[in-house]
C-alpha cells in the first residue's frame, strides 16, 4: 500500500528548501499507527541526499524530530495492520504542531 504517492512526494521535495528554518516548516501529512497511537507528521526530504529519508515530527513516548525511511512508511505493518495516512490533515506549521503536543503532554 502507497500512502506516500508522487504528489506529496513532490511537495516533500519543495519543503527541502526550507530546512532547517522552522519558522518556515510546515507538517505536510501526518501519518499514524492505529494499535500504538504514534503520529508521524510529515515535513520534508532529508536535504542534499537522493535518498527517499523524510524528516519527522515524532508525537510517541517522547515528541522528537527524526527521520524516516519512506519505503517504512509505505510497506512496514505492525501485527499486520499497515500505517494510515490521515486524510484529512492540513498542512501546518510545526512550530504550532510541536506547541499543541506540548501542550497535551503537560497537562
Amino acid at each position: 500500500m502507497v500512502l506516500i504517492d508522487k504528489y506529496l512526494e513532490k511537495e516533500l521535495k519543495k519543503q527541502s528548501k526550507y530546512f532547517p528554518n522552522p519558522n518556515k516548516l510546515k507538517a505536510l501529512a501526518r501519518v499514524t499507527h492505529p494499535l500504538i497511537g504514534w503520529s508521524w507528521y510529515l515535513i520534508c526530504f532529508q536535504p542534499y541526499t537522493d535518498d527517499k529519508i523524510i524528516y519527522t515530527l515524532l508525537s510517541g513516548f517522547e515528541v522528537e524530530f527524526g527521520y524516516i525511511n519512506i519505503d517504512e512508511i509505505n510497506e512496514q505493518k505492525i501485527k499486520d495492520i499497515p500505517f494510515d495516512l490521515d486524510y484529512s490533515f492540513i498542512p501546518t506549521p510545526v512550530s504550532k504542531i510541536y506547541l499543541r503536543i506540548q501542550e497535551t503532554i503537560s497537562l
